[in-house]
């Protein structure tokens, strides 16, 4: 073998290598949560052997599960406005329940969604309600999520992931807000 054939493998090499690495999770210290959010829907997914494509799912938001189960943070929000694209990119029917039933204009833009129960439209139907839970641990939060059945209120499907801490240290640190409770 001649110099150039062996830098032409060892090019070869090298650039299969990091088209592997790109397929992976992003690096440590990168801030997009997106591929949690698809490893989770795909969890789902490939668990929920009832969920069929075409069902509809109302997708919440991550509680603490330190708390009472009803504080989140811009993590959580994260998540659930990433799970909302990619359960949808599997084909299920994602249902906006936080929809008004107009939409509001204001001189800071035009809205039409909200968090005041007060303005949302009353009636609300699903086949599933996705419900998740996050944990603290050493190396991350944890997010544990379920597809529950709506009317029998059965789980359906399970995932589990752990956003690894230096992703949270450096959301964290980029919003200039703390994403984890104490």
């Amino acid at each position: 073998m001649n110099y150039f054939s062996t830098l032409k493998t060892a090019l070869c090499v090298i650039l299969l290598s990091t088209l592997v690495a790109c397929t992976n999770y992003p690096p440590q210290t990168h801030t997009d949560i997106r591929p949690y959010a698809r490893d989770l829907s795909q969890q789902l997914m490939d668990s929920g052997t009832y969920v069929r494509g075409g069902e509809r799912v109302m997708i919440t938001t991550a509680a603490w599960l330190e708390g009472d189960l009803n504080q989140a943070d811009l993590l959580a929000l994260q998540l659930q406005e990433g799970l909302t694209a990619e359960l949808h990119r599997a084909h299920l029917h994602v249902v906006e329940f936080k929809m008004t039933d107009g939409v509001r204009v204001t001189p800071r833009g035009d809205f039409p969604l909200s968090r005041n129960y007060m303005e949302l439209r009353e009636t609300q139907s699903a086949d599933y309600i996705l419900a998740a839970t996050a944990v603290n641990r050493v190396d991350g939060v944890t997010i544990n999520a379920r597809l529950i059945e709506f009317n029998s209120q059965v789980v359906a499907a399970t995932a589990e992931i752990t956003i690894p801490a230096a992703v949270v240290n450096a959301l964290r640190s980029e919003q200039g807000i703390e994403l984890v409770a104490r």
